[in-house]
């Protein structure tokens, strides 16, 4: 069991984070290729005081080169086979009232393509241990939804079967309501949550967080953001913490969402994804890509 950091030790964003989802060319055969060696005609000696024929060349036939042929576009079928079919495991986990997570089974998981939201064909419901397994392409990206009763309909995108296992989190309803409380807000039951963070892309991985960042999202909601303690009010903290960058969005309409991030008013960073109705959706980073981190130097919350 861990803790989320959706309310005592906070990451809205739950660990989703990747987990760790022929034969060579040879060379050309110079007993079989006319095109190299072929029947070369061999000048005659010639006698004693003759030129040789100016139209007849003497025998010189290279050496054949046998070795492999090394040709980087088209790759060696042993080493590069190209995408396959392969299996990715999916493993759940549930927040439940006090922001703990734990591994839960009973949940229907269904793949999604990636960044759509639209089901793929393949379904399944997590076992004793919260695993799930699909098959899909090894150079594929997909999203998951994830259902359960008493827990809030709950999307997760940007998985690759290299992250196998893909570890996605569900929303208890009760954790749902405890955050809604905490913040004085209410939610629509129409519209959907979107949770996330303000990155700083380093290269591969997560990227560092960017702090005293304000997020906006089109269309609009409400935005929150999390320190290690959980959700705060916008009196209490009125853009991302510089340890941890979360964020929540309530009351987005359902379809397509925009979002960025600005510091000092200066626009630092772009992210979107996809809510739901009556669902939240994790995992959406708002990163920059920048020379450096945007955070400011006298940032301190």
């Amino acid at each position: 069991m861990k803790t989320s950091g959706w309310f005592m030790t906070a990451c809205i964003l739950p660990v989703l984070s990747a987990c760790g989802c022929g034969s060579s060319s040879s060379g050309a055969d110079a007993g079989s290729d006319p095109g190299i060696t072929g029947d070369v005609p061999v000048a005659q000696d010639p006698g004693p005081g003759d030129a040789p024929p100016s139209d007849v060349p003497m025998a010189d036939n290279p050496p054949v080169d046998n070795s492999p042929v090394d040709n980087p576009l088209v790759g060696d079928p042993a080493s590069d086979p190209g995408p396959q079919m392969i299996s990715c495991q999916v493993l759940v986990r549930e927040i439940g009232p006090t922001g703990a997570e734990t591994v839960i089974a009973g949940v229907q998981v269904t793949l999604l393509s990636d960044p759509g939201g639209s089901p793929i064909g393949q379904s399944a419901t997590s076992d004793a241990e919260g695993h799930v397994t699909f098959q899909m392409m090894s150079n594929a990206t997909f999203g998951v939804k994830l259902v359960k009763a008493g827990d809030l309909d709950s999307y997760s995108f940007g998985f690759s079967p290299q992250d196998s296992p893909a570890e996605a989190s569900i929303l208890s309803q009760a954790m749902a309501d405890n955050v809604l409380t905490a913040l004085g807000a209410t939610q629509d039951p129409a519209k959907g949550m979107a949770s996330g963070s303000v990155r700083f892309q380093t290269g591969q991985g997560s990227g560092e967080t960017i702090g005293c960042a304000t997020v906006q999202s089109t269309p609009s909601g409400q935005v929150f953001y999390f320190d290690g303690s959980g959700p705060k009010t916008p009196e209490e903290l009125p853009s991302t913490a510089k340890a941890k960058a979360d964020f929540l969005v309530l009351n987005v309409p359902a379809g397509a969402v925009a979002l960025t991030a600005q510091v000092n008013g200066t626009e630092i960073a772009t992210g979107a994804g996809v809510v739901f109705p009556g669902a939240i959706t994790f995992r959406i980073v708002v990163s920059s890509t920048g020379a450096v981190n945007p955070t400011p130097a006298d940032c301190v919350q």
